[in-house]
């Protein structure tokens, strides 16, 4: 029909993608509350594994409702966090956060974390949790780029997404969550392993270790963690 190619143009591509979405206040709420709800479990595993290092600074870029600073403020207590996402992201954030103790040590800072400078040599952890699987490989790089430069010398880069096997159809989840980064992003598919950890070596980082997170659930996932010597 004449009203779908109007609002498709016929080019193969969403119309609205996921980063125009964010910018209505109705559509963030809801999308980012339920990123809150989805990410209770993984979080606490995530923190358990990152908190072994003791970090004094992190960055959680694009942390949506903060469930994976929180975890691993609660986890670290000397620990201090940025979590870099856009106004009306952060102010989910800020509603979720009242009256929890650490919200004294989180700042939210305001910003598109693909244009945003994230610094030089300032943080021991930066986070990358499911922001990977919205982007093109391109943006990937200069995202895994601007981590390596914005890490203190021993610090580590973790990216938390899920991931799929060599033969790009399994697991099951990741396979299926690819059709519908697909539908709804720009550019963004869900990767393999492999080109995670190709990618991260590329930035520069070594030592790569992998974890499973939430191994027994249907949308398990996998943390990625590389160190910039």
């Amino acid at each position: 029909p004449r009203r779908g190619r109007d609002r498709y143009g016929d080019r193969g591509r969403p119309g609205r993608g996921l980063m125009e979405r964010l910018w209505d206040p109705g559509f963030t709420r809801d999308y980012i509350l339920g990123m809150a709800e989805i990410a209770a479990r993984p979080a606490r595993e995530v923190a358990e594994v990152l908190a072994r290092g003791r970090p004094q600074r992190l960055l959680d870029v694009g942390g949506g409702p903060a469930s994976f600073s929180a975890a691993l403020l609660e986890a670290v207590p000397g620990l201090k966090a940025d979590l870099l996402d856009l106004r009306g992201t952060l102010a989910v954030a800020r509603r979720r956060l009242r009256g929890n103790p650490v919200a004294r040590r989180l700042h939210l800072k305001q910003g598109d974390y693909r244009k945003a400078d994230f610094g030089t040599r300032l943080y021991d952890v930066i986070l990358l949790s499911h922001v990977t699987h919205d982007e093109s490989e391109a943006d990937n790089h200069a995202l895994l780029a601007k981590a390596f430069r914005a890490l203190k010398p021993g610090g580590c880069v973790a990216v938390h997404d899920f991931m799929l096997d060599a033969t790009r159809t399994r697991p099951l989840f990741p396979a299926l969550f690819a059709v519908h980064m697909l539908a709804y992003t720009r550019g963004g598919r869900t990767y393999t392993e492999r080109e995670y950890a190709s990618w991260i070596r590329e930035a520069g980082f070594v030592r790569l270790k992998r974890h499973a997170v939430c191994a027994d659930a249907p949308n398990a996932t996998v943390l990625l963690i590389g160190v910039k010597p």
